[in-house]
């Protein structure tokens, strides 16, 4: 139901700009090519990281100065302070009772370490509730993503992006995309589990957990968030994983990056918005290094 109402949400503002209620992108924003200053992909890992933890800065500079983008952005950011809520809800409890029930309290010395493990849970809970919101939010809310998305990249092309706004060929462009974030945050449940249960191993066991989870999710970010642009320039899911694969180093820095700012007061809520625009520039990015291979 959520999902339905999204979709015709998007698809009324999108007949509202078709008939000049909204003034046009063009008129309204700057040109403004956010992949500026991103290095050649034959350049080292490390250069191609570090350019990736800046993609979401200057995204959200990006999205400050044009306002014409803050109506769609709204939606996102309404959805992503919802989602953090209920899953770090639900982490924060089940964590503290998984660890219980895997590891009883113990009556000697190693209370010391059980206490440490627990205590060390929550920087970790924290972590993976900020991947996971910005996961869950990115199905619930793509229909204004797309949208933002395809706006976003009329700025950073110049031209407009052709499209049927038809409500059946918006509702199932929309849903395909949807099943293919749902699919990968399916695939990210299951690599992320067995990462979380190493919080079990006194100490070690959850610094390993941070990095490799760390790791993990900021590549199914960059995956996500690059979603949109990548099926208007036709890639297939196995594509979208080869095209992220191919820039894995600016994307685990985009991805680790977003996740980042989920750690500012207030920005953080803003986190979505930040990430499609991040995720966008990125996937322009991708497609523009694949042609000049």
């Amino acid at each position: 139901m959520v999902f339905l109402a999204m979709t015709k949400l998007v698809h009324t503002l999108t007949r509202m700009e078709n008939q000049n209620e909204m003034r046009p992108l063009a008129a309204e924003l700057p040109k403004h090519p956010l992949s500026a200053g991103l290095p050649d992909r034959d350049e080292s890992a490390m250069r191609q990281f570090v350019s990736g933890l800046s993609i979401p800065l200057r995204s959200a500079r990006f999205l400050m100065k044009n306002r014409g983008l803050w109506p769609l952005a709204a939606i996102p950011a309404a959805l992503s302070f919802a989602v953090f809520v209920v899953v770090a809800t639900a982490l924060v409890f089940q964590g503290n009772a998984l660890l219980v029930y895997l590891w009883a309290k113990p009556e000697d010395w190693l209370v010391v370490f059980w206490w440490a493990t627990r205590i060390l849970m929550v920087p970790v809970v924290l972590l993976i509730t900020y991947f996971f919101t910005l996961m869950i939010s990115a199905v619930v809310a793509s229909p204004a993503n797309d949208r933002l998305a395809m706006r976003i990249e009329e700025i950073i092309i110049g031209n407009p992006r052709g499209s049927d706004d038809s409500l059946n060929v918006v509702v199932s462009g929309v849903a395909r995309g949807a099943f293919q974030a749902a699919a990968n945050l399916g695939i990210l449940v299951v690599l992320m589990t067995p990462i979380f249960l190493l919080n079990v191993i006194p100490g070690v066991g959850s610094v390993i957990a941070s990095v490799l989870g760390a790791l993990v999710a900021s590549f199914f970010i960059a995956l996500d968030y690059t979603d949109w642009t990548l099926e208007r320039e036709r890639y297939g899911w196995r594509d979208k994983w080869r095209g992220i694969w191919s820039s894995r180093h600016l994307a685990l820095g985009f991805g680790l990056g977003t996740s980042l700012l989920m750690w500012i007061p207030v920005v953080n809520f803003l986190s979505m918005p930040i990430a499609v625009v991040g995720g966008t520039s990125l996937a322009l990015e991708i497609k523009a290094r694949e042609l000049s291979r």
